[in-house]
């Protein structure tokens, strides 16, 4: 017996993606476009009787209104479909990771990838909320980090069929240790507490320490905070940004940051004050994703757009990458490779030359240095050569800037010796 449908509507589907308490998630083919999706389905049993009637509407309403919180940092619902007895959701599908499972390995955050993934996030939410949809379970399983450095919010309103152990009081949908006060004790909820769990994922990050099961019932969220806020890595936590999160997580709703967008605002205003913006162009910041991705794994864009925020130089930039591992040996492997492509932006950019007046050099000469440079860079070799004319003002730092633009270091050195001679 297959252990999951051939098919479910016009999807063909390949294989099982997750299983949840709610229900099965598979990695489906739309065939009309050939585009991969993700095909969510209830179990089986949650569907019997009236109250699994029920809770099917519930699905179907749900999903009808994610489908209306259409974002870039939200997985985007396509369908709701329906084949035989069995109701179900066609997802994009993310290639990424969960935040989940970055923390489980034991990823440390910068301050800046925090403020990152939580700005993602808020601007998510406050599409939704606009919407008229609330969360209600933000949390580290739901927040994916794609491979392309975007952060993606998933089960916005399907979130909210969630259920919990039958031993707890009143309504209370989520994961208990990132639930709101309000909602652990089964009260009615606004848009807060989709802030308030994002202040808990943000303390996670920031310091390694969430909610556990002796400190909610009843809740002692005092004395939590009392003993996070005295370890060793919220200590190393800038005063703004802790400030922002203790708000965010404040046991009365009022207290918090009072929109999804004023919450954005204010850690908007944290990142530009540490950025400095460091230019790095499309084709280098993919080399180094594919040099980080084989040592961070998923986490290497988002890494790196925050690196490139804080970084002053191309050295600077290596360095830090660098030191996103724990390995000496590792360390040393990303550092040497990460500066190698570099180089090219390094002088270009970092490179002070010295003197007033830019390098003049005729047609001619300008022709035969493009005609030993092409056979190295091909087609981008006169943009080399017109982007070192405008920094040099001499010929020695002008073909040091073109050699850089060689990733071979052995042909580097060949088009050294080469070219030297057309200015001997």
């Amino acid at each position: 017996m297959s252990e999951h449908p051939k098919v479910l509507g016009k999807y063909q589907i390949q294989t099982v993606l997750g299983k949840g308490k709610m229900g099965i998630v598979y990695l489906g083919l739309d065939p009309d476009i050939d585009r991969k999706v993700a095909i969510k389905v209830l179990h089986p049993h949650l569907c019997e009787g009236e109250a699994g009637q029920d809770f099917v509407r519930r699905f179907r309403r749900e999903a009808q209104a994610a489908a209306r919180s259409f974002h870039t940092n939200i997985v985007t619902v396509f369908e709701l479909g329906k084949h035989e007895d069995t109701d179900f959701i066609v997802m994009e599908y993310v290639q990424g990771e969960e935040l989940q499972e970055a923390l489980d390995g034991g990823y440390h955050f910068s301050e800046e990838e925090v403020v990152f993934i939580a700005i993602s996030i808020l601007k998510a939410l406050d599409t939704a909320h606009a919407n008229g949809i609330v969360h209600r379970d933000i949390k580290p399983a739901n927040i994916l980090l794609m491979d392309d450095g975007n952060v993606k919010v998933a089960d916005f309103g399907v979130a909210k069929l969630d259920r919990l152990d039958l031993t707890m009081q009143g309504n209370a949908v989520g994961t208990p240790s990132y639930m709101s006060p309000e909602s652990l004790k089964g009260k009615s909820v606004t848009h807060l507490t989709d802030i308030y769990s994002l202040g808990a994922v943000m303390l996670q990050m920031l310091t390694g320490k969430r909610l556990l099961a002796d400190q909610l019932y009843p809740l002692k969220l005092n004395e939590f905070m009392t003993e996070v806020l005295a370890s060793e890595r919220a200590k190393q936590v800038s005063s703004k940004l802790m400030s922002v999160v203790v708000r965010a997580m404040s046991e009365q709703p009022e207290l918090r940051p009072r929109t999804s967008c004023s919450f954005y605002n204010e850690l908007e205003k944290i990142a530009k004050a540490n950025a400095t913006g460091l230019a790095c162009d499309d084709e280098t910041q993919q080399k180094l994703i594919n040099i980080l991705m084989a040592y961070l794994g998923p986490i290497a864009p988002v890494l790196l757009k925050q690196t490139l925020l804080k970084a002053k130089t191309y050295e600077d930039l290596a360095l830090r990458l660098s030191q996103a591992v724990d390995n000496s040996d590792e360390q040393e492997e990303i550092l040497a490779k990460v500066q190698k492509a570099l180089k090219r932006l390094s002088v270009t950019n970092d490179a002070k030359f010295t003197g007033d007046e830019p390098l003049s050099c005729d047609e001619t000469t300008q022709e035969r240095l493009v005609a030993i440079l092409k056979p190295y860079l091909g087609p981008i070799a006169p943009l080399l050569l017109k982007q070192g004319l405008a920094k040099a003002n001499d010929s020695e730092s002008l073909l040091l800037a073109l050699s850089a633009g060689i990733e071979d270091d052995q042909e580097s050195q060949e088009f050294l010796e080469k070219a030297k001679a057309i200015f001997a």
